[in-house]
C-alpha cells in the first residue's frame, strides 16, 4: 500500500462510525492487515453465491451491488463511490449474499478481513450499536424506495430513488454514479422517458446532468419533489 492510500484508509477507519471507536492499537492491527485490489477491468469481489470474507472500502472509482435472476439477467441496485464501507452485514451473516459485489474498471478498492473486524469489535463492545445502525440505515432507504414505488407516481419515485442513490455513493458531494441506463432499469422504464423525466428535473433546477453522474444541486427541493 502506497503512502497515499495508506493514509486514506487510516482516516476512513478513524472516523468510521463504528471503526473510529476502536482502540488506536486496533485500528492500527486493521490497517496492517489491509490488502489493496487494483482493477483494471470490471472486478467481482463476491459473488452472490458466497459469504462475504472482507470488509471492502473504496479508494478510488466505485463498487456496484448487482441483482442476478436464475436465467442470467442482471440488475445494478447501487453504486458506492470512495470512502464508502461494503459490506457490514456480511461481517455477521452467515448466509451467501444476495448479490455480486462489482469494483468498476479502474477502483482501488481495499480489503480487510471480516474475521479480524469481528474479532476487534467483540472487544469493543460499542461498536455493535453502529453496526446496527448502518445496516439499519441502508435497511430503511431500501424500505421508503418500496413504498414510493408502490405509492407514488414516475416523477415523485425518481426524485426519492436520485436522493437514495447519492446518499450511498459515499463521495460526499451528492452525485450519483449510476448511469442512466442502469436508472432506467430500477425505474422500470425506458432510456428515453428517464432522460425526459431527467431534463425536466434539471430544468428546475434541482440537479445537473453530466457525462458518467448526476449531481443533485437543490437538495431540499428534491426532497420537497419526493
Amino acid at each position: 500500500m502506497n503512502a497515499d492510500d495508506r493514509q486514506f484508509t487510516q482516516r476512513a477507519i478513524a472516523t468510521s462510525s463504528v471503526l473510529g471507536l476502536l482502540t488506536p492499537v486496533l485500528q492500527e492491527r486493521l490497517l496492517r492487515s489491509a490488502q489493496v485490489i487494483r482493477c483494471k477491468g470490471a472486478t467481482l469481489l463476491c459473488s452472490a453465491e458466497e459469504q462475504p470474507s472482507q470488509l471492502y472500502l473504496v479508494l478510488h472509482g466505485q463498487i456496484e451491488l448487482t441483482a442476478r435472476t436464475a436465467d442470467g439477467e442482471e440488475m445494478t441496485i447501487s453504486a458506492l463511490g470512495p470512502g464508502s464501507w461494503i459490506t457490514w452485514l456480511g461481517l455477521f451473516d452467515n448466509r451467501p449474499a444476495l448479490h455480486d459485489i462489482v469494483a468498476a474498471p479502474g477502483s482501488r478498492i481495499v480489503a480487510v478481513p471480516a474475521k479480524l473486524i469481528r474479532d476487534a469489535a467483540a472487544s469493543v463492545p460499542e461498536c455493535y450499536p453502529a453496526i446496527i445502525a448502518e445496516i439499519g440505515g441502508r435497511f430503511r432507504a431500501l424500505i421508503q424506495w418500496v413504498e414510493q414505488s408502490a405509492l407514488v407516481g414516475r416523477d415523485r419515485r425518481l426524485a426519492q430513488l436520485l436522493l437514495s442513490l447519492a446518499r450511498s455513493s459515499g463521495t460526499g458531494t451528492n452525485d450519483v454514479l449510476l448511469t442512466r441506463a442502469k436508472i432506467a432499469r430500477l425505474m422500470g422504464c425506458s432510456r428515453q422517458t428517464l432522460h425526459d423525466a431527467l431534463r425536466s428535473l434539471e430544468a428546475s433546477g434541482l440537479i445537473k446532468l453530466a457525462y458518467g453522474r448526476i449531481a443533485i444541486v437543490d437538495q431540499a427541493r428534491l426532497e420537497q419533489r419526493a
